[in-house]
């Protein structure tokens, strides 16, 4: 059991991270109640079940990933209430009610659909690994959340409390640009978040007492608990001793690095902006151009409500990289029982949807 980071929703106190079923969820070790982040409650009870979150009254009580009011409602297909939240679609479960849920959503599979848990099972499961192989971390592979660092989201690992930051970011949030030399650097042990073949290198950040892991392809930086609040007392004391005109001369390395990051970021399809944006409750990234929307591994199912195994054999290759594996090519695929045609990664199971497509899957499938 490691160390509590987040607060229990009820009663305040720390929770702590614990294991059920090879999932690793959050405990409340005063009320026992549970919290899942999405995806973890259908995983526990081997239903997929839609939340309609919004649809719920309020309860009093706020989500502990992003501080919005929890809603209450009933589990379909029971008697048990939940607290779910509206905006990640996180759940917080009271003591009891995840063993309650289980025992009924026996009857429920039996009654309904048969063969519903087994799929459901086989399929986020599937999900569920490649979603721990990306947000993972490095260090001690406890499980990634975004968290706000200086206006900049940023992912905060639940366990160790490192941090990851990609290419520029650190920078902005120091207010100072050193160039990282990783060719200087020396070999770790650690994969790098992003490019999953590569090696984080571990060296010197220029004029501190700092040790930084940095990815030499993507330039992204692991800071272990404690690096970044090290860093800015460096940084202070240089900018305003050493380099009085450094944070003028850092202005232009900023715009470039936002360009670059952009880019990194841009639309597989058009090369346009990507933002963020909610997918039937699902967080996505959109794009201002063509309007298209990157899912990442799962993230389809919960949007349409529906789980469909996706089969990349027969795929047809296609010039597209994906958003999330830069050397990898996305393949075009049908969406089993529609006839929409999606483009899918061999690797993270990511999703890209061209412009009206969702709404398109959506009505071939009868949602």
């Amino acid at each position: 059991m490691s160390e509590p980071i987040s607060s229990c929703p009820k009663c305040r106190r720390g929770l702590a991270h614990v294991e059920r079923r090879g999932h690793v969820i959050e405990l409340c070790p005063a009320c026992r109640g549970l919290w899942l982040d999405p995806g973890e409650l259908t995983l526990l009870v081997e239903v997929y079940k839609k939340l309609d979150a919004k649809a719920g009254a309020g309860s009093g009580v706020f989500c502990v990933r992003c501080d919005v009011e929890l809603r209450e409602l009933t589990f379909p297909g029971s008697d048990v209430t939940i607290d779910a939240c509206p905006d990640c679609q996180g759940t917080w479960l009271d003591a009891g009610e995840l063993e309650l849920l289980q025992r009924t959503v026996r009857d429920l599979v039996a009654r309904d659909e048969p063969d519903l848990a087994e799929r459901a099972v086989a399929l986020l499961g599937e999900a569920e690994r490649a979603g721990e192989q990306r947000f993972r971390c490095p260090k001690c592979q406890a499980k990634l959340w975004h968290m706000d660092r200086g206006g900049n989201l940023v992912e905060l690992c639940s366990g160790c409390k490192g941090m990851w930051f990609d290419a520029g970011e650190l920078t902005v949030i120091l207010g100072v640009y050193r160039r990282l030399e990783t060719a200087l650097g020396e070999d770790t042990a650690f994969a790098c978040l992003r490019c999953n073949d590569e090696r984080l290198r571990q060296l010197p950040f220029p004029h501190s007492s700092v040790d930084v892991d940095v990815c030499p392809k993507c330039q992204g930086v692991w800071l272990d608990r404690g690096e970044l609040e090290t860093l800015q007392a460096n940084v202070e004391k240089l900018v305003t001793e050493a380099e009085p005109d450094l944070g003028q001369r850092a202005e232009a390395l900023f715009d470039d690095l936002d360009r670059g990051a952009k880019q990194r970021a841009a639309c597989p399809k058009c090369g346009g902006t990507l933002m963020e944006a909610n997918e039937n409750g699902v967080r996505a990234e959109y794009c201002l151009g063509c309007r298209g929307t990157w899912l990442d591994s799962g993230d389809l199912t919960r949007a349409l409500g529906v789980a469909r195994k996706i089969p990349r054999k027969g795929g047809k290759a296609t010039e597209v990289a994906c958003v999330r594996c830069p050397n990898k090519q996305l393949i075009e695929v049908i969406y089993p029982g529609s006839e929409t045609p999606i483009d899918i990664c061999p690797d993270c199971r990511g999703v890209w949807l061209d412009a009206d497509e969702a709404s398109a899957l959506r009505k071939q499938i009868g949602i």
